[in-house]
């Protein structure tokens, strides 16, 4: 088994079960020894434990098996390196999938030296910053000295992307021809200067460098992706949105090269964009204080009885009394399981059928009624309450949405991710698109 080519989730099931392998806990990591560790099984064990997506869902318990199994290889860097070698990857790699508990000479160390090998073990680097800059505090600005060491970190990466080196920069004047290692950082410096300019950039003109940048166009197009990949990463660090931003599916394709050309994006003053979207993301004070007397006055009259304030949101909705049907719904998210408790509640379920028999097929319906309210189904909920039911406009509703998504994904429920995303062009939010794919919904790049 190998990080490089990680069997799908079904493969692994299946040896699970055949094999009868039991996963790992922090108890039992602390049983094996070094010694154990040559047995190629422990390592097959240590490996789908590694894998598995439960892995991370608890922070604590998986930092643990981490930093034991740090411990254990420590022996094998002089006595088999290879071994070693072999084992470190498993620690990168749940370094990377607990980055909201790593330090910051954790998180930096693990940028300037494994940000590409990530990307080759398709792990959703974006999606983990983001996780990491919830963890660690919001608004983001809290964390300007954190995000400024890692974009160093990556600037300074010394791992290679393509084989040849990078040909003279684009803004030579004397016209001589200079190369670079094909290193990460230099890539970074080639994309600045194409652009001539370090401000943020579009997909597009991203997209632009990649196919007419001439030190990029001759790469394969696995090595245009990873440095594609590289970019948005960068860029994400550099401007970031209060909540995870999905990227457009442009992938590096031959079809593509001769039909997109560099575009000049409008210019935005990034910094005041994101200013603008934490200020629309918070509200206004008038706002916040309704909101909270609404709070106050629901959490008095119900004494905790998150069934009676589901029923309490329904009346408010039908009153169109937008304060109380936000509080009620920041009450459960806050005391309880907010998607679990609509979908018990036999109203907001049909209610919610309803909605999905009228614009979609049987199998969607069927699809809901099997998983609930995840990402897409809960945006289709809340975008016919908040729009149709009590007349919000799209940036007002996409605001409360991006409220609650935010408050659930602190508390671990990522299945609600994606269903809003901060705009820096309008600094405003939006609501992500939702697919109908036939037998069920979906959001495109849902994290």
């Amino acid at each position: 088994m190998d990080l490089n080519s990680i069997p799908l989730r079904e493969d692994i099931v299946n040896k699970i079960v055949q094999e009868r392998i039991i996963l790992f806990t922090p108890d039992s990591i602390r049983q094996i020894s070094a010694e154990d560790l040559k047995n190629e099984k422990i390592y097959e064990r240590l490996f789908i434990t590694f894998i598995d997506p439960q892995f991370g869902m608890e922070l604590g318990d998986s930092s643990e098996m981490i930093f034991v199994l740090q411990n254990l290889i420590k022996g094998f860097q002089e006595q088999d390196p290879k071994l070693y070698l072999k084992y470190q990857d498993l620690v990168i790699y749940g370094m990377f999938r607990t980055m909201p508990v790593r330090g910051e000479l954790e998180i930096t160390w693990l940028l300037r030296n494994f940000l590409v090998k990530a990307f080759y073990w398709e792990l959703p680097v974006e999606e983990l910053f983001y996780n990491m800059m919830v963890f660690k505090g919001f608004p983001f600005d809290l964390l300007v000295v954190l995000r400024q060491r890692m974009i160093q970190s990556i600037r300074e990466n010394k791992e290679k992307i393509g084989k040849m080196p990078i040909g003279g920069a684009y803004n030579l004047d004397d016209g001589l021809k200079q190369t670079k290692e094909s290193t990460v950082g230099n890539w970074l410096v080639d994309f600045e200067a194409f652009f001539n300019s370090s401000s943020l950039h579009s997909p597009v003109e991203e997209v632009s460098y990649i196919n007419q940048g001439k030190n990029v166009r001759n790469l394969a197009p696995a090595e245009k992706n990873l440095i594609l990949k590289v970019i948005r990463v960068y860029d994400y660090l550099r401007f970031p949105t209060p909540l995870y931003t999905p990227t457009t599916g442009h992938m590096v394709e031959e079809e593509i090269v001769d039909r997109v050309k560099p575009v000049s994006a409008e210019t935005i003053d990034p910094e005041k964009q994101r200013e603008k979207l934490i200020e629309e993301f918070l509200g206004s004070e008038g706002e916040r204080i309704m909101i909270h007397d609404a709070e106050t006055g629901l959490e008095q009259l119900n004494n905790g009885n998150l069934s009676a304030i589901v029923e309490t949101f329904m009346s408010a909705v039908d009153q169109k009394d937008k304060y109380k049907a936000i509080a009620a719904l920041r009450i459960i998210a806050e005391k309880g399981d907010l998607v679990a408790e609509l979908k018990l509640n036999e109203r907001i379920s049909a209610f919610t059928k309803s909605i999905l028999q009228n614009e979609y097929k049987p199998e969607v319906v069927a699809d809901f009624q099997r998983n609930g309210f995840t990402a897409p189904y809960f945006s289709v909920f809340l975008q016919n309450i908040f729009k149709e039911k009590m007349g919000l406009d799209d940036a007002e509703s996409a605001r409360f949405g991006v409220q609650l998504e935010n408050m659930l994904v602190e508390k671990g429920q990522t299945s609600v991710q994606g269903m809003v995303y901060g705009d820096l062009a309008s600094g405003k939010y939006v609501w992500q698109e939702v697919k109908d794919e036939g037998v069920k919904l979906s959001i495109p790049n849902q994290v």
